[in-house]
C-alpha cells in the first residue's frame, strides 16, 4: 500500500527535482483519474442506506463518496426504476404536479438524487447501490482506492506523463508498463462475481 507522498517520491526519483513536486502530484492524479474513469471496476461498488422524506423528492444521507447510482430499493426491497434521462423523469414526476405516494422511480440531477412520485412517508432504510466517486488525492497520507497491488501503475503512469512533458523519447516504454497494469486489472476487477454456469432452481410452493 502506497501513500500519495510515497507515490510522489517514486515518480520523482532520478527524474524530477523537488521544485517539480507539484507537477508530480498533477501527473499522478491525472493517471489516477484515468484508471478510475476507464472501466466499471468492481472495487468501486458499494452500498449505503439513504433517506426519503415525506413531501420532498430529494434523497438525503447520500454517502460522501457517491458517484453513479447502480440501483435503489425501498424499505420492502422493491427496486425503483432508474431514469437516465432526468428530463423524462421530471415530465413524469414533477413535484409541481402535486402527485404523492409510494416512490417508484429515481434519477440524478447534478449532485442530487430525486425520487418520484413525491413520497408520502419518511423512510431511512432505502438501500442505495452505487459506484464510488474517486477524488483527486491532496494530503500526503492519502491512499488510492485502487487495489494496493496496482499502486505501482500510478508510478508508471506518473513517470510516463513527466517524461512526455520533458520530451523524453523513452516515455513509451514506461507507458507500456502502465497499460499492461490496466490490462491485468481488467482481468481481475471487471467482474464482482464469477458465475459457475449453474442455474438456481425456481422456487415453487
Amino acid at each position: 500500500m502506497s501513500t500519495f507522498l510515497e507515490l510522489q517520491d517514486a515518480v520523482m526519483l532520478n527524474l524530477l527535482d523537488e521544485s517539480d513536486r507539484a507537477n508530480a502530484k498533477t501527473y499522478i492524479n491525472h493517471r489516477y483519474g484515468w484508471i478510475l474513469a476507464l472501466e466499471e471496476w468492481s472495487f468501486l461498488n458499494d452500498t449505503a442506506n439513504v433517506t426519503v422524506t415525506a413531501g420532498s423528492q430529494t434523497v438525503t444521507g447520500l454517502p460522501s463518496d457517491f458517484g453513479i447510482p447502480i440501483g435503489l430499493w425501498d424499505s420492502d426491497g422493491n427496486p425503483l426504476k432508474a431514469y437516465s434521462d432526468w428530463r423524462a423523469f421530471l415530465s413524469r414526476y414533477n413535484a409541481n404536479l402535486g402527485d404523492s405516494g409510494t416512490s417508484e422511480a429515481y434519477t440524478v440531477i447534478g449532485s442530487s438524487m430525486l425520487v418520484g412520485p413525491t413520497p408520502d412517508t419518511t423512510a431511512t432504510d432505502f438501500l442505495l447501490a452505487y459506484e464510488l466517486e474517486g477524488a483527486a488525492m491532496a494530503a500526503d497520507n492519502e491512499v488510492p482506492i485502487i487495489p494496493s497491488l496496482f499502486h505501482v501503475a500510478l508510478i508508471h503512469g506518473g513517470r510516463a506523463e513527466a517524461m512526455k512533458m520533458a520530451h523524453n523519447q523513452t516515455w513509451q516504454a514506461v507507458e507500456q508498463d502502465f497499460l499492461a497494469s490496466i490490462d491485468a486489472m481488467r482481468r481481475r476487477y471487471l467482474a464482482g462475481v464469477r458465475s459457475t454456469g449453474e442455474q438456481i432452481p425456481a422456487y415453487r410452493p
